[in-house]
């Protein structure tokens, strides 16, 4: 069995390739990257690539052959994508077109997981929460609106060439070696740089009264295996814990991992221009068609977080 796993360089592609070699040993996991300099996986089979170059991308579909595709590659991080919207349709829509094409090109018959974002719902009125994969798509940025795009393209290339595509609607994911862009690395590395005596006392954030749902990589990983063993063809599926989280319980969560006391300075200049304020999801969905449930308990995920960066060289 062959497995492509685009991005495979990324936060959820490390960890997937890491987990799938050790639950999967008789799989040959080929991992897509964007730059040479990051093959650094635990897989023999690792390979650079560019989602915007045809060719290359139908050569490497048809070198592997693989009977599941995971497609992680996108231009993720929302800031990056409202300040250069360009790279983020690029990316993110015509990278994914590319693939399809690729895939189609070369006759692919094996499964094709395209993983999306549940920033494609955007604002959500409270009388609709938690959200189920009926709520329409109200994208409020350039990579909510390119996700929303892409999974549409799937879907059509699914009724229209007869893919095997399943679709993930992905809510926030959270574990060790995520980049501190990210809000929750970003929170835990500050706070355990205060731990270490290596910046002031002071958490500096953004907007804390909103909420969000919070998932472990790790339960994110095991939802994509069982969506590509047990998901439905052309079927969406939110990938979340189903818990609405203030983002302030999930700063106070992480001071009482610290030893001395931190207080929280609120920055403006973090604030997004456009946010939304409440956001959680149901996988009700996923544990009727799979049977997956998520297991990690956050508490235990956000010590795992600050962990990790109180070990890290660079903390």
């Amino acid at each position: 069995m062959r497995i492509l796993v685009t991005g495979a360089d990324g936060f959820v592609g490390r960890h997937l390739v890491a987990v799938w070699r050790e639950g999967l040993p008789q799989a040959e996991i080929w991992g897509l990257v964007h730059e040479e300099k990051t093959i650094d996986l635990p897989t023999p089979f690792v390979c650079a690539f560019d989602l915007r170059d045809e060719r290359a991308l139908r050569d490497r579909c048809r070198e592997i052959a693989p009977d599941w595709v995971v497609h992680l590659a996108a231009q993720s991080f929302v800031p990056q994508a409202i300040s250069n919207p360009r790279e983020t349709w690029e990316v993110n829509l015509w990278g994914t077109f590319h693939l399809l094409e690729a895939l189609r090109e070369t006759h692919f018959t094996g499964r094709f997981l395209f993983v999306g974002s549940a920033e494609q719902y955007g604002k959500v009125e409270e009388i609709h929460l938690p959200i189920r994969e009926s709520h329409s798509f109200h994208p409020r940025n350039a990579y909510a609106a390119s996700k929303a795009a892409a999974e549409l393209m799937c879907f059509q290339y699914c009724q229209s060439h007869g893919l095997d595509i399943v679709l993930a609607r992905a809510f926030n994911h959270i574990g060790p070696g995520q980049s501190p862009r990210f809000v929750v690395a970003d929170f835990a590395r500050q706070v355990a740089r205060i731990e270490q005596g290596l910046q002031p006392p002071l958490l500096s954030v953004g907007n804390l009264e909103v909420t969000r749902d919070f998932l472990d990589v790790r339960d994110v990983i095991a939802a994509y295996r069982d969506l590509l063993e047990k998901g439905k063809t052309g079927e969406a599926y939110n990938v979340c814990s189903g818990r609405e989280v203030l983002l302030s319980d999930l700063v106070q969560a992480l001071i009482n991992f610290a030893s001395r006391p931190i207080e929280v300075q609120v920055d403006p200049s973090r604030f997004r221009p456009v946010d939304t304020p409440r956001m959680y999801g149901s996988h009700t969905k996923l544990s009727n068609h799979t049977g997956w449930q998520p297991k990690k308990e956050l508490l235990q995920t956000l010590g795992e977080v600050f962990t990790y960066w109180k070990e890290a060289p660079d903390s």
